[in-house]
């Protein structure tokens, strides 16, 4: 019996299924700290708790898009609501970003030309300049196509429809756009997510959220 119980445990190292616990993101599960993500399209909605933070940091989030001549169209990356969130998209053959700041101000970054068809990377990069704002890039491959100013962020929370890779769920966190608002079938191949800095907590802030969302 002891045998099987020390092989038990390392085969459950050796898989990564440690810690045990039933709470993602807690007892310091290094899991759940990384500043590496990658998606897939259509993949679930998940929860805040383990979705990349991205709060009061700088980031770059690549997308790797198949254009036919006939363009695409539709969310790349989201996370929030109509209350408040984040979307990266492509609308009318161009790149934007926007951030929804409480549903109270909307600042938005779009792309200057139209995306070409062919195989691309779409990055944007949001470099923080200050407490909780920065400064937006949008590129097609290494090719500056936007950039702007983003003078304020979401400080504590985004909703609680978590993130979605490929669709928006729920209240749409872009005005004038609606959910699903589905990317162009087959087009978006993966997305990934790379934080960069020290990730920003803030316990009190959090746990109020906790609290209101029980």
């Amino acid at each position: 019996l002891k045998e099987m119980i020390a092989l038990w445990w390392e085969l459950a190292e050796k898989q990564q299924i440690l810690p045990l616990n039933n709470q993602p993101g807690r007892f310091g599960d290094k899991r759940y700290r990384q500043d590496r993500y990658e998606y897939r399209p259509g993949i679930g909605s998940i929860p805040p708790l383990i979705a990349p933070n991205l709060r009061n940091r700088s980031f770059d989030i690549l997308a790797e898009v198949t254009v036919p001549e006939t363009g695409v169209e539709g969310a790349i990356i989201a996370q929030g609501s109509g209350a408040g969130g984040y979307a990266v998209y492509i609308k009318d053959k161009r790149l934007h970003y926007v951030h929804n700041f409480l549903d109270l101000y909307y600042f938005s970054v779009s792309a200057e030309v139209d995306v070409p068809p062919g195989v691309h990377t779409m990055r944007v990069e949001f470099k923080s300049t200050g407490r909780f704002k920065g400064e937006v890039s949008l590129y097609y491959d290494d090719l500056p196509v936007g950039s702007g100013a983003i003078p304020a962020t979401v400080p504590v929370f985004f909703g609680v429809y978590g993130l979605t890779v490929g669709y928006l769920r729920g209240s749409s966190v872009i005005r004038g756009v609606e959910s699903p608002f589905t990317f162009t079938p087959s087009a978006l191949q993966r997305v990934i997510v790379q934080a960069a800095g020290h990730s920003w907590r803030d316990p009190e802030g959090d746990e109020r959220v906790a609290m209101a969302t029980q």
